[in-house]
């Protein structure tokens, strides 16, 4: 057959489920505001069914051998719903069309300072083609590896990297510490909010992944309004294109809006906030590297 050429940003679109699969389980019970139980699939449901399908072996064998699978797992379980964004459940049936790139992270915390200048290139390259990138780090679970993962990036030698209490208000109990982690895009004019998400008893039920992952903004383009983080663009997942027309953008919002208030613990708010990154115990506060002092400038067009 004829080589016939493709269009720009290109990319090979998602296949459709295949309807033989058998389901998959869902042992993970949320409960919601209204009293009502939602299931969802957890890590356990994801391996018994490539165990069952002869694929791997175990969860060592998942992680050390089959990464692209980790990748599939992430994006899946957006799908599922339990993030609360009906946004990211349309988004995540076909995230390659829709400009999604999954990094799979292995053996992070041994790269030390070095991880932050590696998945810089890795984002920056994606971003030439992609929208958004999820990177995932299987093998990092705990509390004290969040704190060492955030450490590490934001010891980045360029300064990308860093966090910030800017915006993020204190936990009223005192019990818990919120990390706003920021990522500065390639061309230096935009600054990303990072979205992450672990399964530990500190997060909200919404960012119970999996698997810990950061998820970012790799582009500038802005669908929201404009605010600036010492004089840059502020960005995040919220200016994704929906993929829907005006009218059923605004219907798909309000319905958002409402699931996100039922799925969101009340004294887990703050916490679900796409600023925060990570929810982690007081008692890890001390073992944080230090806030980076910002600056924020409203987009006065749209305050």
């Amino acid at each position: 057959m004829p080589d016939f050429p493709v269009p720009d940003r290109y990319v090979r679109p998602d296949p459709e489920p295949s309807p033989s699969l058998p389901g998959l389980a869902k042992s993970a019970v949320c409960t919601l505001n209204d009293g009502t139980q939602h299931r969802f699939p957890s890590l356990g449901d994801y391996l018994d069914h490539y165990i069952s399908q002869g694929i791997v072996e175990n969860g060592d064998d998942l992680v050390s051998n089959y990464g692209h699978l980790i990748g599939e797992i992430f994006f899946n379980w957006i799908s599922t719903g339990q993030l609360g964004c009906l946004f990211a459940v349309q988004l995540a049936k076909k995230p390659r069309e829709n400009g999604w790139y999954p990094i799979v992270q292995l053996r992070s915390l041994d790269e030390g300072i070095n991880i932050a200048p590696s998945l810089n290139l890795l984002l920056d390259t994606a971003s030439e083609s992609h929208e958004a990138a999820a990177v995932i780090f299987p093998d990092v679970v705990t509390p004290e590896q969040i704190v060492l993962l955030v450490n590490a990036l934001c010891a980045d030698p360029s300064g990308r990297w860093y966090r910030t209490e800017a915006e993020i208000a204190t936990d009223p109990s005192g019990n818990v510490s919120y990390i706003g982690l920021r990522w500065i895009l390639k061309g230096g004019q935009a600054v990303n909010y990072v979205l992450g998400f672990c399964n530990i008893d500190t997060m909200p039920q919404t960012k119970r992944s999996p698997f810990a992952a950061l998820f970012l903004r790799i582009r500038e383009t802005k669908r929201t309004p404009a605010h600036k983080e010492d004089g840059r663009v502020q960005v995040h997942l919220a200016d994704l294109d929906s993929t829907f027309h005006q009218e059923t953008h605004d219907q798909v919002w309000e319905l958002t809006r409402k699931k996100r208030a039922n799925h969101v613990e009340p004294h887990m708010t703050t916490a679900a906030r796409a600023r925060i990154t990570f929810s982690l115990s007081s008692e890890l506060v001390h073992t944080l590297c230090a806030a980076r002092e910002v600056v924020i400038e409203k987009d006065p067009s749209n305050p």
